[in-house]
């Protein structure tokens, strides 16, 4: 119904020829040029043409940001209010507490402790303390906090970060090893990359002509 009712007003605008009185010709005229402006920036993706060569190369060049960081982490919770204990009786620490905790954990790092070593003391996540601190793997294009993110890969392999607040936890952070994704996992991301390198070109050049 709301489709034909669209019809029949459009049917009456064009019999009574608004499509050629101002403001309906200006506004008809300005919505044509976006469409067709916008179609002519489509064709022209369409037309770029990338050589398999060029991709590969790229990759060759930029590994390294093509790469997943594998990490381990130390975990250590506080509660939302001070002193409050479970139904087990098991007590947790306060924000204060934990985070005291946590940068006394990083000073025994820097002095030269073992990281698995403190997250077999110290650390509460049960799913990386049994495998020893592994928390996974991280690359850029991963849907993760940005701060987290740039504090991680801005590691190098063998560092860790100071005490970084999550709710209801801090988190200490280990560069454990670099892994290299295969080109095949990154291709699409390197030719959309590309492309969009190509139509930033054209459209700088098409702005300089102008």
């Amino acid at each position: 119904k709301q489709y034909a009712m669209l019809l029949r007003l459009s049917k009456m605008g064009e019999e009574e020829k608004l499509d050629q009185k101002p403001p309906y010709i200006d506004i008809l005229r300005a919505g044509r040029m976006q469409v067709m402006a916008q179609a002519a920036i489509s064709e022209q993706y369409l037309k770029v043409i990338l050589q398999p060569s060029e991709g590969e190369q790229y990759y060759n060049e930029h590994k390294a940001e093509y790469s997943k960081l594998k990490v381990k982490a130390i975990y250590i919770p506080f509660a939302s209010k001070n002193s409050v204990s479970s139904a087990n009786g098991k007590k947790y620490h306060t924000e204060d507490e934990a985070h005291a905790t946590a940068l006394n954990i990083v000073s025994k790092i820097h002095a030269g402790a073992d990281f698995v070593d403190m997250v077999k003391q110290y650390s509460e996540d049960e799913a990386s303390k049994k495998n020893n601190g592994d928390w996974g793997d991280i690359n850029a294009s991963d849907n993760l906090p940005d701060d987290f993110k740039k504090a991680v890969l801005a590691l190098k392999v063998g560092q860790i970060t100071d005490p970084m607040r999550r709710t209801g936890g801090y988190y200490i952070f280990k560069a454990d090893s670099l892994l290299a994704r295969p080109y095949s996992e990154v291709r699409d991301e390197i030719d959309r990359l590309l492309r969009e390198a190509r139509m930033r070109q054209w459209m700088d050049k098409l702005q300089q002509s102008i």
